[in-house]
């Protein structure tokens, strides 16, 4: 019979979602893996035909194209005042399942549960970047950073091993030079890995906050541009004629980011990967006040896969400059390769096994230090 591992998934937008996907394949042939998330991890997974068990969700909230902080706090507050509750309902589903371990990608609550039953956990996620990487920033988004690394610090728990998955390597903190953390190239899903890409005339726009809207009134200026846009409404009553929309359908996404020229998008890690596994240059609108998406955007800038938005009311000017570099930034892509699959597999392979042996034993979760 084959051991059993819960994998919870953070609900914020559909990339940790794709990301679960891609590690059940690597990981099915030898462990039965059983999903747990909510918000928008849940309907990912279980439009895929996954089952899913849904448990609640912290969610990051928006307001005029930037993350709310008072909004976050307030949607969130609820959760916090049943923490215990959730905490025992996860609780019940461990027992009942029994899983050998646990791969957590930024979900708060099931690490936790996980814990009160001595069940050795992985965090598996790019946030882990945060924690462990060192970066040279511009001085006005370091109060930016260190928001977004308290944050992430209380979300992710100190936990058994950690993987962080990155299409950058940046230097690593001297408390994570250890054999319990590692760092590795994304992770695709099968999907993504048999996808024959084309250069194709389109451009494939993605959002994950609907505040958005605005920037459809720049892509219309481009008359002779074609464009697929996912995750933004239309305006009501307003025609697009080189726009056009459509609800996410993972097959169809993967489709059309296969066979378009290049990605606009918000700055979340997983379409990024895929895009550049694609071959795709990617033009990054990262959301405000979100440090994760603007450390993304940064690199895709300095690495030259593509390009970054600075100014919003100079957007179609610097959407113009990207559509001429296109080629250019085709290029080097060309000329490297971003998937860690491999990798990935043998280390969690290695991991959960160890995990397991240590766990027969009277087993102590180790502890990362952040």
């Amino acid at each position: 019979m084959k051991q059993k591992i819960m994998y919870s998934v953070a609900g914020e937008g559909f990339g940790h979602a794709a990301k679960a996907l891609a590690v059940k394949e690597l990981l099915k042939d030898e462990f039965d893996i059983i999903f747990l998330g909510g918000g928008k991890a849940f309907e990912f997974l279980t439009q895929a035909g996954e089952d899913v068990i849904e448990i609640p969700s912290l969610r990051l909230m928006y307001k005029n194209d930037a993350v709310s902080i008072l909004k976050t706090t307030l949607y969130n507050l609820p959760l916090a005042v049943r923490r215990s509750k959730i905490l025992d309902d996860v609780s019940r589903h461990i027992v009942r399942i029994d899983p050998a371990c646990v791969i957590s990608d930024f979900e708060y609550f099931v690490p936790r549960a996980a814990a009160r039953h001595y069940i050795p956990t992985v965090q598996l996620s790019h946030q882990m970047i945060l924690l462990a990487g060192k970066f040279e920033l511009p001085a006005r988004v370091w109060a930016n950073y260190l928001n977004t690394r308290l944050i992430s610090r209380l979300i992710i728990p100190r936990s058994t091993y950690s993987m962080a998955i990155s299409f950058f390597r940046p230097p690593i903190r001297r408390a994570y030079r250890t054999s319990r953390f590692n760092v590795c190239l994304p992770v695709l899903r099968k999907e993504i890995l048999n996808a024959r890409p084309s250069a194709g005339d389109s451009i494939l726009v993605y959002s994950s906050c609907e505040t958005y809207k605005w920037i459809l009134d720049v892509l219309v200026q481009f008359t002779h541009q074609h464009f697929i846009v996912y995750g933004i409404e239309p305006q009501e009553g307003r025609r697009y004629e080189n726009i056009i929309f459509k609800k996410i359908c993972p097959a169809e996404f993967v489709h059309d980011l296969a066979a378009v020229k290049a990605v606009i998008s918000n700055g979340g890690h997983t379409l990024i990967s895929e895009a550049l596994y694609l071959k795709k240059p990617v033009f990054s609108m990262y959301v405000k006040k979100q440090f994760e998406q603007l450390l993304n955007a940064l690199h895709i800038e300095s690495l030259g896969y593509g390009a970054r938005l600075y100014d919003e009311s100079n957007l179609y000017n610097e959407l113009y400059a990207f559509f001429q570099n296109i080629p250019a930034y085709a290029d080097t892509l060309n000329a490297i390769s971003l998937c860690g699959n491999h990798e990935i597999k043998t280390l969690l392979h290695d991991i959960v096994y160890h995990a397991v042996s240590q766990s027969s034993g009277s087993f102590i979760p180790a502890v990362v230090m952040g």
